[in-house]
């Protein structure tokens, strides 16, 4: 009886979507309510039901990345928090890394390290996902520089930690595939998620690799 119901989400994934490739990122997030609220009844009654759990999941990630642009990053993380949970593939744990960068993003750096860490235990991490936690951490960097909870000596410590962790996730990364697409010089080299990470004498290395690979 809910085979009528897919071709709807599928309807209302792409009109989301279109809306928000438009800029109408209000108008984009109701639309995704709307599906969310569809497939959640779904669900209600068919709990394990596949199609409208997928379904489901997309709504939350689209919905999920519009909250990002809008800069609503508290509404972002409970959306991924359910991309997380829902995802059934191998690609769930890019996906956890963009939990985490919302996590940050949102004023939450100790949950986000925790995250991290959770999430580094992973097998088979590949390199977006890498790339992804690196920028966690280099965020989580900045924010414990600013917390002001934590006394000079910690905010030192703790921000040295996630840098330290930053490199080693992106000397991974660079291991296994060894940023070889063009785009990744970019990021590296003028992504504002790396900042806290500029000055070091390690990244300024991994950076000389990379261009001399190209």
């Amino acid at each position: 009886m809910w085979t009528r119901l897919i071709p709807l989400a599928d309807m209302y994934d792409y009109w989301g979507n279109l809306l928000g490739e438009q800029g109408r990122y209000n108008e984009a997030i109701d639309v995704f309510t709307r599906a969310l609220r569809r497939m959640e009844g779904v669900l209600e009654q068919e709990p394990q039901y596949r199609p409208a759990r997928v379904a489901l999941m997309k709504a939350h990630g689209g919905r999920a990345y519009l909250y990002e642009i809008l800069g609503r990053y508290p509404d972002a993380v409970d959306d991924w928090r359910h991309v997380v949970a829902l995802y059934e593939t191998p690609r769930r744990t890019f996906r956890w890394s963009e939990l985490t960068l919302a996590l940050v993003r949102a004023g939450r750096h100790t949950q986000a390290d925790s995250e991290l860490e959770t999430l580094a235990q992973q097998p088979n991490l590949a390199e977006d996902t890498l790339y992804n936690m690196a920028c966690a951490y280099s965020l989580c960097a900045k924010a414990v520089r600013q917390d002001e909870t934590l006394s000079s000596d910690e905010q030192s410590r703790l921000s040295e930690h996630c840098a330290s962790q930053a490199m080693t996730l992106l000397t991974k990364a660079h291991g296994i595939a060894g940023f070889k697409d063009p785009s990744w010089l970019q990021y590296l080299k003028t992504g504002e998620e790396l900042n806290a990470l500029r000055t070091r004498p390690d990244f300024q290395k991994l950076l000389q690799e990379v261009e001399q690979s190209q």
